[in-house]
């Protein structure tokens, strides 16, 4: 049966509305709908319990009487073998990136036992790893046939406003005008997927071992300052030249963006929403990895300045992202940089497909880490270390939120100084032109000499040049105080996670202790406890160590590029200005 007006429909998927006449959908939620000739795949609802009305995706709900309770899935056939990415000019780490076994591909079931990794005669052991699966902890959707599933995902899929987040995951109290959300669900409920209250307990006692074969997996060294993530050549990613774009007839506007890797020297086509799912997808896939906050979600109007810093930050993120050894190599993550959309639409699809029902996130992302050898040691000192940093972290981060507010501030201020320095300049044009006017003398009553004139030519060269000036002040920022301003402002989001990554390592403790106290806790499940425990605080630990590893550097690059280029102003500043003075100094008045 088709969807028409009078029908009664029930929401599949959470979707949060982008425009003032959309309608936010929770899984769930029933509606009526009022309108169905709307087109383009969209009708317009009233939601039964609300009573608001708005527009809808029709592949985002469906029909009352069809919906049937959801079938448990098939269990899928096992991938093939990962392999790195295979594009030009990327080079991922040389170091273990799979497990291997004489038998086949490994499944993480097969890795429970082993609690080290060993390389022995082209084989491999993972090391005891645990995890939860995503089934115990999301709420299932309904289930779709295979072709069905391909249909659903044809139509869900074209270049919409609605169409890339069949399965976001919630972000807690993520607002869509929050400049910094990306903290705000939490380590906890990133690590559960769904916050499921006994999702952590479940992990610690070693519940739900998944039978899919493991994904690549990322190695974690032990170096002299503790366990770092294996790094690999680093990446970046060009984010340039947004184009107005719309659909439905102009109703439904939005801004595309050119994403282009150095790696492959190709672009595609990316939209907000299209970082939005990433972002999504990072945070469920990595909770152990500090993923920073996208800037704002609303652009009111599209404003062009709004879009030219929205465009900033985002390369900004993107390059983050690339520099970082684990995300950077990961399959979303690359999908995202190298799929073009409109090309080949069957791989894009299949990649969102893949990367929206990967096993492995949560906890469960745990399972695809190589552990050191040694272990990190022992936990009294961990724990010290992660008591002292929390002061560290966050006198830095009110640092840069400070710089942040400050770069903003004389940004501005050379918006205004660009205003004053164009009407001095006409001002002063006026000037010299005046004094260019050549007076008819009478009988000698007014004098006006040569060098009058000649000041006045003078006068209104200079104020030629204060309208250039004018105009460095106005393009300068962009190569000084928004590298502050953004360096800085990715640098926050950074830390904005690291509280909460120790926070997800406390609540594995605070299970582990529990257990503890209880008499009927064996001493194989406490080892087994400490050993998950040690897996998590490695992984934290690790991501921790990258932070430090890179942003004192990323600061000291910011400062560099920054007074590196407000000396080069400043000296084309004066070079434009110093002229001036020796052709005033040779005006004579006595002629």
């Amino acid at each position: 049966m088709s969807i028409t007006a009078g029908c009664r429909v029930a929401a599949l998927y959470d979707y949060s509305s982008e425009y003032p006449d959309d309608l936010s959908l929770r899984q769930g939620d029933t509606m009526l709908v009022v309108d169905d000739s709307v087109g383009e795949g969209w009708v317009k609802a009233q939601n039964e319990f609300t009573r608001e009305e708005g527009l809808v995706p029709v592949t985002y709900i469906q029909l009352i009487e069809e919906a049937k309770a959801p079938a448990a899935p098939q269990k899928p056939p096992k991938p093939p073998k990962p392999s790195a990415v295979s594009q030009p000019g990327f080079q991922p780490s040389t170091g273990a990136s799979t497990f291997q076994s004489s038998a086949g591909a490994p499944t993480a079931a097969s890795a429970m036992g082993a609690s080290t990794f060993h390389q022995q005669s082209g084989t491999a052991a993972p090391q005891q790893t645990w995890y939860l699966s995503p089934d115990t902890v999301q709420p299932k959707r309904n289930s779709f046939t295979e072709s069905e599933q391909n249909d659903h995902y044809d139509e869900f899929d074209e270049f919409s406003d609605s169409d890339d987040e069949p399965q976001a995951a919630s972000r807690g109290s993520k607002s869509s005008t929050s400049s910094r959300p990306a903290a705000a669900a939490g380590m906890l409920s990133r690590l559960t997927i769904a916050g499921h209250a006994g999702a952590i307990e479940s992990f610690m006692i070693g519940q739900n071992v998944p039978s899919e074969s493991l994904p690549r997996c990322y190695s974690i060294q032990m170096s002299v300052a503790g366990p770092m993530w294996e790094q690999c050549t680093p990446i970046t990613c060009a984010v340039s030249n947004p184009k107005d774009m719309g659909k439905l007839m102009g109703m439904k506007k939005f801004v595309a963006y050119t994403v282009t890797p150095d790696f492959t020297n190709e672009s595609v086509m990316r939209r907000y929403k299209h970082f939005d799912w990433l972002f999504d997808r990072l945070k469920e896939r990595f909770p152990t990895i500090a993923v920073p906050a996208l800037p704002d979600k609303q652009l009111t109007g599209h404003d062009e300045e709004l879009v030219r810093d929205r465009t900033r930050k985002l390369k900004i993120w993107i390059n983050r992202m690339c520099s970082h050894p684990v995300i950077s190599q990961s399959e979303v993550f690359q999908h995202f940089l190298t799929i073009h959309e409109d090309k080949n639409q069957k791989a894009w699809k299949s990649g969102k497909r893949k990367a929206e029902k990967d096993p492995f996130k949560g906890l469960n992302s745990l399972l695809t880490y190589q552990m050191p050898e040694p272990n990190v040691g022992p936990k009294t000192l961990v724990q010290n270390a992660f008591a002292e940093y929390p002061s560290y972290s966050e006198a830095i981060n009110k640092s840069l939120e400070k710089i942040q507010q400050s770069s903003l501030q004389i940004c501005k201020a050379y918006g205004g100084l660009k205003s004053c320095h164009c009407h001095l300049g006409k001002s002063l044009k006026g000037l010299g032109q005046a004094l260019e006017t050549r007076l008819i003398k009478r009988d000698n009553v007014v004098y006006q000499s040569e060098g009058s004139v000649k000041l006045g030519a003078q006068i209104n060269s200079i104020g030629d040049t204060f309208n250039q000036v004018g105009e460095m002040f106005g393009s300068q920022p962009e190569q000084d105080f928004e590298v502050l301003q953004d360096t800085a402002w990715v640098n926050c989001g950074i830390l904005d996670n690291i509280p909460d990554i120790q926070k997800g390592v406390k609540s594995c403790n605070d299970v582990l202790e529990g257990a503890k106290k209880k008499p009927e806790t064996s001493q194989d499940s406490l080892l087994e406890m400490n050993r998950k425990l040690d897996l998590i605080t490695t992984a934290a630990l690790a991501e921790v160590n990258q932070v430090q590893l890179q942003n004192p550097e990323e600061y000291r690059q910011m400062l560099l590029t920054a007074l590196t280029a407000q000396v080069d102003f400043y000296r084309r500043l004066a070079d434009s200005l110093e002229p001036h003075i020796h052709n005033l100094q040779t005006i004579d008045f006595s002629s």
